[in-house]
């Protein structure tokens, strides 16, 4: 569980003793959103809970922080992840929710809602945005009409790209053009990507710009998977600007 600073231990305690009772109304809220008609017409729009679906589901990752405008109540964030069998029969999460509830121990009272019927930021769907695999030249794939003259410019302000990279990607996500929204009914969605990223391209024959593709990657969704590709972005790279600029093209389904 991601705790957020301002809960004390004995709080903590105490909210976790009531864990039951906090899924209860997890489920309850849960199970509306999916048999409701006027609720699914609302948290439903590209799935349909009989596709597959027969109402399993676990909940993954949590959070957990002080409500700033109410003294002694907390917002629990839940990811509850329906499950669906895959083509071995194994179950794979085909749907996530993030509910949140407002919580109040002394009372053990509670009213949850979803992530995005609030205002208020969802903890789950904050990126902490992190480059992996390549980290230098050699590993990193080239296209076909990388000139010298381009490689040459790469290799002389690698340092520079790499740190204009993660601007671009942050950009990428937090600007709009990647949802932003919570419950996975749209694509791109902020919950489903864990915030690490790769570049899977570098090319151009253009001596002062390059072309890069960035590939975002998801959490995993069955037994087995690790680095699961997500989301593609475009961009270019300005080499001949000081400091160096890019430009975002657009994104696309991996």
């Amino acid at each position: 569980m991601i705790r957020l600073p301002g809960i004390e231990p004995a709080q903590l305690k105490q909210i976790d003793a009531q864990s039951t009772q906090i899924q209860d109304l997890v489920e309850r809220t849960l199970t509306w959103a999916l048999t409701d008609p006027d609720a699914i017409k609302r948290f439903q729009h590209r799935h349909s809970y009989a596709e597959g679906v027969e109402g399993e589901y676990f909940i993954g990752r949590q959070s957990i922080e002080p409500d700033p405008s109410q003294k002694g109540q907390f917002f629990v964030e839940c990811e509850c992840c329906l499950t669906r069998n895959d083509s071995l029969g194994l179950p794979a999460i085909y749907h996530r929710y993030t509910v949140i509830v407002a919580w109040t121990p002394t009372t053990q009272t509670g009213v949850a809602v979803f992530a995005r019927e609030q205002e208020r930021e969802s903890q789950l769907a904050r990126l902490g945005y992190q480059l992996v695999r390549t980290f230098d030249l050699a590993s990193l794939p080239r296209g076909a009409d990388l000139t010298e003259q381009t490689l040459s410019l790469v290799l002389a302000r690698w340092s520079e790209i790499l740190e204009c990279l993660q601007s671009a990607a942050m950009e990428a996500v937090e600007d709009g053009s990647g949802s932003g929204e919570l419950d996975n009914d749209f694509f791109p969605s902020r919950l489903a990507m864990t915030g690490e990223y790769y570049i899977d391209l570098i090319a151009g024959d253009n001596p002062t710009n390059v072309m890069v593709m960035l590939h975002f990657l998801e959490h995993p969704f069955m037994a087995g998977q690790t680095d699961v590709d997500y989301l593609g972005y475009d961009l270019s790279l300005d080499l001949t600007a000081h400091p160096m600029t890019y430009e975002l093209w657009g994104s696309s389904a991996i």
